[in-house]
């Protein structure tokens, strides 16, 4: 775990409006390094800010760039654009499952950094640098999930409890180990998503894997005779955080927002 603090400080987090707009997000947001963009979720809502919205994103792709031609950054990036939503079991449960990654996404994202890396060479840079991309699974949904559906407006209704919390870093994902998840009858499309393809299954094999922990941790402390479902806050506590939070709202400016 050694410089872990160290590195969390210096991670760039590319983002949703959200996160500098609903009074919950604020204060996580606080002190980080982000790069804010409109997701095509809400990028047409409400239609008259569409052209402004697009703009800010070229602007933010822009200094993406000149982030990775400098060489040396660390950038978290949601591929599916944004939270992972709950569905509903046949026994009428709830549980995560991760959704399809953007492909166009993803491989803009792609090409951003090849592009950075010939940039760089162009300038005379003494070592060019090369982007590297680990798909990186998340298991945190119990903490503070989002709404079970998928609204624009700030102030939706969400909970929050104690819960597992766990990552897993699989295996850099490039061109050439991205061509295993290919028959040999694929198609061009099937070819060009081939990357995001191979990330998908990536994180989506570790996802279960840190499920599997967490089931297995549940059950052992289960027959231990060890409560293992936390409580969760109650309503004055919720009412008292939100307040707070309201009253901090002005303080988003502490964020470093990149662009």
């Amino acid at each position: 775990n050694a410089g872990k603090d160290a590195l969390a400080q210096k991670v760039i987090y590319v983002a949703g409006h959200k996160v500098t707009t609903d009074p919950l997000a604020i204060p996580f947001s606080m002190g980080c390094n982000l790069l804010c963009i409109h997701s095509k979720k809400h990028i047409a809502n409400p239609p008259e800010e569409t052209a402004e919205k697009q703009a800010q994103n070229m602007a933010t792709m822009s200094k993406l760039q000149d982030l990775l031609k400098g060489g040396g950054q660390c950038v978290w990036v949601a591929p599916s654009g944004g939270r992972d939503r709950p569905v509903v079991e046949e026994d009428g449960s709830k549980e995560f499952q991760i959704s399809s990654f953007d492909t166009k996404s993803v491989e803009m994202f792609r090409l951003i950094a090849q592009k950075a890396g010939k940039e760089a060479k162009k300038s005379g840079a003494e070592q060019t640098p090369t982007t590297h991309f680990f798909p990186l699974a998340m298991l945190t949904r119990k903490l503070v999930p989002p709404p079970d559906t998928t609204d624009s407006t700030v102030g939706e209704k969400r909970s929050a409890k104690r819960g597992t919390v766990g990552l897993a870093f699989g295996p850099e994902v490039t061109a050439d180990s991205s061509k295993a998840v290919l028959s040999e009858d694929a198609s061009k499309d099937e070819q060009r998503a081939a990357f995001a393809t191979a990330a998908e299954i990536s994180v989506k094999e570790m996802y279960a894997k840190l499920l599997k922990i967490e089931t297995d941790k549940e059950s052992s402390e289960t027959t231990s005779g060890v409560v293992t479902e936390a409580k969760g806050l109650s309503k004055v506590e919720v009412d008292a955080y939100i307040a707070k939070v309201k009253a901090d709202v002005d303080a988003v400016a502490k964020a470093r927002v990149l662009a």
